[in-house]
């Protein structure tokens, strides 16, 4: 790891002792060690910050896993899934694919592991298909758990959102008095996680394997859990089930509220004596501050609940061309040749509206 000593010296800023990164090291990291000569005074301070999200962000972690009363949970989006995958990526690594989104979740109490995926016609990969997914886990899942801890990256377009915020005070509202919902966000370039061994396992089953239809995903997933007594658990997701969190959102807090969100590193969602408070913070050791409802104790319609989309979406008539011209290569194409002709109504010569986000 990186060790870097800040000393305050009257009359000449900032004295920095650095010991290179030997493991570990996100790009940012990497840049900066490599440049110190060139730093100026807001360069370290700003590269100060970020070695401290990491170090206080692995020791929350830390400290959550010693605590038995909270349940600890990562989650991460894998990788795009493309169908059809065929065994040799020759024949397809020119093509444009379908693609599948599979949002992992791990709970280290539990040592188990759940799956949530979706093709590309029925949702997107944007916050909302997020904070729908961390909704149904927790209802799914975690009813009996009063202290949930949900850990992930700090990704901007995807969970640092109005609508995964305001999806975490909708689970806190509709729970029992004393439940407690974080999420903390890991520094950029650190986020190595528990959820990384659901995608280095389902990735490990992926190879040399054919895949037709997202039906197939969710066959693939159910087995490439190798140890343990139980497979990973697994959904698979229609625009139906997608809420527009972020209309919700919009209904929900004060203009500007979550200004500055991507500053944000732990948002905190607590039912105290049925009373709902939402909080945030710039480290995930605190301090917490609150976040302004548009009504008093975020008392508004919870009821309001949108839909993301009112149908599927469109598909590029290029990707679903290359798609398709690779069906008849698999070994077993009576399934895809099934779902590419159900999904043919779908091609667009325009660029697919991927709804709100």
């Amino acid at each position: 790891w990186t060790i870097v000593i800040l000393t305050n010296i009257i009359g000449s800023g900032c004295v920095w002792v650095n010991f290179p990164c030997l493991f570990f090291s996100c790009d940012y990291c990497t840049k900066s060690e490599l440049s110190f000569d060139q730093m100026d005074d807001a360069d370290m301070e700003s590269y100060w910050r970020h070695w401290l999200d990491k170090e206080e962000a692995a020791l929350a972690r830390e400290e959550d896993h010693k605590d038995d009363s909270k349940t600890v949970v990562t989650f991460d989006l894998q990788q795009i899934l493309p169908i059809p995958k065929l065994k040799s990526t020759k024949q397809s690594f020119y093509r444009t694919r379908m693609h599948c989104y599979n949002l992992c979740f791990y709970v280290k109490n539990k040592k188990q592991g759940y799956c949530y995926m979706w093709s590309q016609v029925e949702g997107g990969r944007g916050s909302n298909e997020i904070a729908t997914c961390l909704r149904r886990f927790v209802d799914e899942h975690l009813t009996d758990s009063r202290h949930i801890v949900f850990y992930s990256d700090g990704c901007p377009g995807q969970n640092k959102k109005s609508a995964v915020v305001v999806v975490l005070a909708h689970m806190a509202h509709n729970s029992q008095p004393g439940q407690v919902i974080d999420l903390k966000f890991f520094a950029t370039g650190h986020s190595h996680m528990e959820v990384d061994s659901v995608h280095a396992a389902i990735e490990r089953a992926s190879h040399g394997v054919e895949i037709g239809t997202p039906g197939d995903w969710i066959q693939l997933f159910q087995s490439a859990k190798k140890t343990g007594d139980q497979p990973y658990i697994c959904e698979e997701l229609d625009r139906s089930l997608f809420v527009d969190w972020k209309e919700v959102a919009r209904a929900a807090f004060k203009t500007n509220a979550l200004e500055g969100i991507s500053a944000m590193h732990w948002i905190s969602a607590r039912n105290v004596e049925g009373k709902l408070t939402l909080l945030w913070g710039e480290g995930v050791l605190g301090p917490l501050y609150p976040i302004e409802w548009r009504s008093a104790g975020g008392q508004f319609g919870w009821n309001f609940l949108p839909r993301a989309y009112q149908g599927r979406l469109k598909l590029p008539k290029k990707k679903y061309d290359d798609s398709a011209a690779m069906v008849p290569l698999l070994r077993n194409k009576t399934n895809a040749q099934l779902y590419f002709r159900d999904v043919r109504e779908l091609v667009s010569e325009a660029a697919p509206q991927q709804g709100p986000r």
